[in-house]
């Protein structure tokens, strides 16, 4: 009988890459730049560094390899860490250059156009495969938040797999319906092409769709919460499960973290046993740990 796996992953990103911060329609700043321009240099800003070479050692401690979608720019800001990421084996993936944000967050209509995203994107994605050594063939939406008219964009840039939808009762960050979506990988065609997705996982609920995919939820939520959003999804096939380095930091954020409306809650809390936290999970699903890319080439045949 063959054993589900999990395709572990990684979003590289800093908390002022959050939409809430920078890169959408609320932000504060409108670009990373800006941001930079305005921070109190005297301030703290990395909250990356540290959980992620615990996230490495960690990894490497249970034989584990992860795909890493990272934010471009992480390259500049943190000079060394992707190439940290690198030596030890794992995947490298795109998260966008900047984490900008590229649809409106209510209405869903594009926030950049489709030239912006497709430069900034295949930017990214040469700028990332320099330190990789390979061709980059993932992709993850900054935030999940995609449009049908990035996948054909993908697509074109030669990008074979996505993983940003997430199908639940709570939220739809896509301009499309998400209601016939499991936690299946499965093939998206557009205009004779094909691009492989890997959802999110869920677990259902009295009718409703509960989603579990990580990040904030793993911070947020207790781990029990958590494990049944891939036991659930694992019964269906295949899935992932994510979370970003600053989601297991017992540091508390700066308080300009928590002071937009649209997004307070994302980062009034910290966590205070991240170590544990993703020891226990990985226990918990041993040997069923995989790449997405490992996900995605079984699928080929």
């Amino acid at each position: 009988m063959t054993t589900n796996k999990i395709a572990l992953s990684i979003d590289v990103e800093d908390w002022f890459h959050g939409p809430s911060i920078t890169g959408s329609d609320f932000s504060f700043f409108s670009s990373i730049d800006e941001f930079f321009k305005h921070w109190d240099k005297t301030k703290n800003y990395d909250y990356l560094t540290k959980p992620l070479d615990q996230i490495l050692r960690i990894f490497e401690e249970f034989q584990v390899k992860a795909t890493f979608f990272i934010v471009a720019d992480v390259i500049d800001i943190f000079p060394g860490k992707v190439e940290s990421i690198v030596e030890k084996g794992h995947e490298i993936a795109c998260h966008s250059l900047h984490h900008k944000i590229c649809l409106n967050t209510k209405t869903k209509s594009p926030f950049i156009s489709v030239s912006e995203f497709e430069d900034n994107t295949g930017f990214a994605k040469e700028k990332l495969e320099k330190v990789y050594g390979k061709k980059i063939i993932g992709y993850r939406a900054p935030g999940a938040y995609i449009g049908d008219w990035m996948l054909n964009s993908l697509i074109k840039l030669g990008f074979e797999y996505d993983s940003s939808i997430s199908s639940n009762s709570i939220y739809n960050k896509t301009n499309f319906s998400t209601k016939g979506i499991s936690s299946n990988p499965y093939w998206i065609s557009k205009n004779d092409a094909q691009i492989f997705e890997i959802p999110w996982p869920y677990f259902n609920f009295l009718k409703l769709r509960f989603p579990t995919g990580g990040g904030p939820f793993f911070r947020l939520f207790p781990l029990w919460y958590n494990k049944l959003g891939i036991k659930s999804s694992l019964k269906r096939g295949d899935t992932m499960f994510y979370w970003h380095p600053y989601d297991i930091s017992s540091v508390p954020f700066p308080s300009l973290a928590s002071k937009n409306s649209r997004r307070k809650f994302m980062f009034n809390k910290t966590i205070k046993n991240g170590e544990q936290k993703v020891k226990k999970l990985l226990q918990a699903f041993d040997g069923q740990w995989v790449t997405c890319e490992e996900i995605y080439r079984q699928n080929l045949s």
